[in-house]
């Protein structure tokens, strides 16, 4: 798929799709520790909602979903917690996010193609960091 310019891939695991009011779904399995809320978020959960809302463009940019609306995404982790309980997450899409993952996926797609990928050495390994590298990286190619 091509969104403004930019590649992008994926493999989406299940795709609920309601033909009727042209609306779908985007489903996630995880591995691993399961999460119950998106609060607090941890640099995990905003690693896992940026993917999803990659899968909401790939799918809204395909050919074959062409005028569909990818409403929300779900995590479903595929491992029982210690009561033996399996947990899933669904986050709604905001337009205000929306647009900045588009803003960022053009800035990470320029920043690859002309080769002039930002030292990350200043940056610490924490969420409000990454959120950070996020603003300067969009900040930086804006021009």
């Amino acid at each position: 798929v091509v969104i403004d310019d930019v590649y992008m891939g994926g493999k989406i695991d299940v795709l609920k799709i309601d033909t009727a009011n042209k609306e779908i779904v985007v489903v996630d399995y995880k591995t691993g520790a399961s999460e119950t809320s998106w609060k607090p978020e941890t640099i995990k959960l905003h690693k896992y909602a940026l993917q999803l809302y990659c899968y909401k463009l790939l799918v809204e940019n395909s050919h074959t979903y062409h005028g569909y609306t990818v409403t929300s995404g779900i995590l479903e982790f595929v491992e029982p917690d210690s009561d033996g309980e399996l947990h899933s997450l669904q986050l709604e899409f905001t337009p205000a996010r929306l647009a900045e993952v588009k803003l960022l996926l053009a800035a990470m797609w320029r920043a690859v193609r002309s080769l002039d990928l930002p030292d990350t050495s200043d940056y610490a390994k924490t969420l409000t960091a990454i959120k950070q590298f996020e603003k300067d990286l969009i900040d930086r190619t804006a021009d």
